[in-house]
């Protein structure tokens, strides 16, 4: 698994690095937008193929694990041989980490593993089988850890720099980057307890989304001062930011994926609490239906108005914060929707991550307005707030039903 997130973040990373004014040398983020389809394709494959096929049998995770080492040392290599070979450019990072995770890749798909009579069946039979709870939620834990970690260091260091020594303006966002960064790190170390991690999941399924959210806000500083230039040029914080982003997407991949397997576990501690029917009342379904209308305005009208300052939204001045909006939005509708049709538990979690994802849309006046001269309240703000509230009534109410639902052993929703 480290190896394939090594792969990933490399890459994401430049190429190569130039001198060239007409050999421009990037990271993913800065490439047209195929390119940059193509690279988040990969690096969103790289891991959550790793997590599925550690479940499956070693004949098939074997050929996947030596698939993605592959694909990896493809896309690496011919990088790594410019960088080495061609005039006026030079060696990166980024083909390096690329290569090193594709010889773990490699290694992996050739080193000895125990198998079981029952296991050798299913690689005869050419079944695949998902990994085991516990270890998609240590898996999807350490993802989220990481994922902090960078938002804390894209929200800690500069996003514009003017030279080596002295930094350009920098994002009013950071503040919510780092918030984020936190929320996202504290529920990825509950993963990694045996009990709460059940209830944790189904809040990060939906509380990663708090980070592209930031994150977007942070970088559209670094993409306005590309554009001006004026001797303005990106600084670390937007390659930090940027991985950030993308490991909150992948780990969201792998919260998904450990809900798929959760649902098909009788054991689970999340399942058994609040086991039997589960579909909630007018009661649930009230604030639920309130949250949605809410959330539409609160993430498409600008939460902050300056006289010098307009906040890009949905609706007006769409930019590249409003790329984090949608999708914080449609995670939030998306929640809303699900949460009915879960059991009272996971509803509840599942609602209070949503919660927090409005909450820091609405914090975000507290935290950015401080830097923005004459920030006020936008119309944004005070539908984030009805949202959070709204959403915060509903996994009350999901709370008080997995608690009040008797238990059976049929008939039950998971």
């Amino acid at each position: 698994m480290f190896a394939a997130v090594v792969s990933a973040v490399g890459v994401m990373m430049a190429p190569f690095t130039s001198n060239d004014a007409f050999l421009p040398a990037g990271s993913a983020f800065e490439s047209p937008g195929l390119v940059l389809a193509g690279s988040l394709l990969l690096a969103f494959a790289l891991p959550v193929a790793t997590v599925l096929l550690a479940g499956s049998g070693s004949a098939v995770a074997r050929g996947g694990l030596l698939g993605l080492g592959v694909s990896a040392a493809v896309l690496g290599l011919p990088n790594l041989v410019s960088g080495l070979s061609l005039p006026g450019v030079r060696l990166a990072a980024g083909p390096i980490l690329v290569l090193v995770g594709a010889a773990g890749l490699v290694a992996a798909a050739f080193l000895p593993t125990a198998t079981t009579p029952d296991a050798a069946q299913d690689d005869e039979a050419g079944e695949i089988t998902l990994p085991g709870i516990r270890r998609l939620r240590i898996v999807t834990g350490a993802l989220a850890v990481l994922t902090s970690a960078a938002a804390i260091a894209g929200a800690l260091t500069p996003q514009v720099v003017i030279t080596e020594t002295l930094d350009g303006p920098q994002s009013p966002s950071r503040s919510a980057l780092l918030v984020a960064g936190l929320l996202v790190g504290v529920l990825g170390l509950v993963m990694f307890t045996a009990g709460p991690s059940a209830y944790a999941r189904p809040a990060l399924s939906v509380a990663w989304v708090t980070v592209p959210l930031a994150g977007t806000a942070v970088l559209t500083m670094a993409v306005t001062a590309t554009e001006l230039g004026a001797g303005l040029t990106p600084g670390p914080g937007v390659l930090w930011t940027a991985l950030a982003v993308v490991g909150s997407a992948i780990t969201a991949c792998c919260s998904v994926v450990a809900g798929m397997v959760e649902r098909d576990e009788t054991t689970d501690p999340a399942t058994a609490f609040g086991e039997g029917p589960a579909v909630p009342g007018a009661d649930l379904l009230t604030p639920l239906v309130a949250a949605g209308i809410l959330a539409i305005g609160a993430f498409g009208t600008p939460s902050i108005l300056a006289p010098d300052y307009v906040e890009p939204a949905l609706w007006s001045s769409f930019g590249t914060p409003s790329w984090g909006l949608l999708v914080a939005l449609l995670t939030v509708l998306g929640a809303c929707v699900l949460a009915p049709r879960c059991r009272p538990a996971r509803a509840a979690a599942l609602l209070a991550g949503a919660a927090c994802v409005a909450g820091l849309r609405a914090a975000e006046l507290p935290l950015v307005g401080d830097e923005i001269t004459g920030a006020h309240a936008g119309l944004g703000w005070w539908l984030a707030l009805g949202c959070a509230l709204a959403l915060v009534i509903a996994a009350v109410l999901a709370a008080r039903g997995s608690i009040h639902t008797p238990k059976t052993r049929s008939g039950s929703i998971r």
